[in-house]
């Protein structure tokens, strides 16, 4: 199970994931998986627990189940995402405690056309009720949890999957906090969670040293035309930034991008 971190600003929606897998007895299967899907410019998702669901990776079947919607609704996405899951989650037969599964995702959205967009955070998963506690046991059926921030907000932080140990989640928030009143660049918040994850992996060996982040900007929500650009955050455009677990081997991994009727899968550049 891995480590999501997302947090939320009045401006920036940021979100950083590890990207290893490991068995059930712990046993590494891959340091570079992909965790993270892209709705349109709205949802930023990334999934901690089962790296298949069925015969297809989780993250193909994310970016297939978010093509598949008709139009770009957050709560169309979101209500997908948890039915779909509920249902594929029956016929998988595995012991109670190993089928432990979240979606984590940080969107824009709005109560009314005519309203101004605001930052969610939400959790679509099998261990967590309606108010975000967690369950002693998976179950079969998954539960949304959403958190929207009103205007008088300044920051919505989540992290889900594997433990942050001591007072360090209490640490994160109160730096991120300072950050989000100071209206501070989102590279700053990015090297929170990335500095975070890295240092929770030292110490817990479920948790890789490869990690990706993403930015979505408020400016960008409403345009139609979806772009996501490598590298740093920059101002009105969707960003990912890749950090390779050790040595780099010249190649640059991205998140999948899905939206009404087209997904993108695989991102890879650099020395292939």
């Amino acid at each position: 199970m891995t480590l999501v971190l997302s947090c939320a600003t009045q401006d920036y929606l940021v979100q950083a994931c590890d990207r290893r897998l490991i068995t059930n007895r712990g046993d590494l299967v891959d340091d570079n998986a992909n965790k993270a899907v892209l709705f349109t410019n709205r949802l930023a998702f990334s999934y901690t627990g089962l790296a298949n669901i069925g015969s297809e990776r989780t993250d193909l079947w994310l970016t297939k189940t978010l093509a598949a919607l008709p139009t770009g609704s957050l709560s169309d996405a979101i209500r997908a995402v948890r039915s779909k899951a509920t249902e594929a989650f029956k016929h998988i037969s595995l012991p109670s405690g190993l089928k432990r599964h979240a979606f984590v995702g940080a969107g824009w959205t709005r109560a009314r056309v005519e309203e101004p967009l605001q930052p969610l955070l939400c959790l679509v998963s099998n261990f967590h009720d309606r108010q975000g506690e967690t369950f002693a046991e998976d179950r079969d059926e998954f539960t949304t949890v959403v958190q929207i921030l009103s205007s008088k907000n300044q920051l919505g932080f989540l992290a889900i999957g594997q433990a942050l140990p001591g007072n360090r989640h209490t640490v994160l928030w109160r730096n991120l906090r300072r950050c989000a009143q100071h209206k501070v660049s989102p590279n700053l918040l990015v090297r929170f969670l990335v500095d975070e994850i890295t240092e929770v992996s030292n110490s817990n060996k479920a948790v890789g040293r490869g990690i990706l982040s993403v930015v979505l900007p408020r400016s960008i929500a409403d345009s139609h035309e979806v772009v996501v650009v490598g590298g740093s955050p920059v101002p009105g455009m969707a960003t990912f930034q890749y950090y390779p677990a050790d040595r780099h081997d010249g190649i640059v991994y991205g998140p999948n991008v899905a939206g009404p009727g087209f997904g993108a899968t695989n991102f890879r550049a650099g020395n292939l």
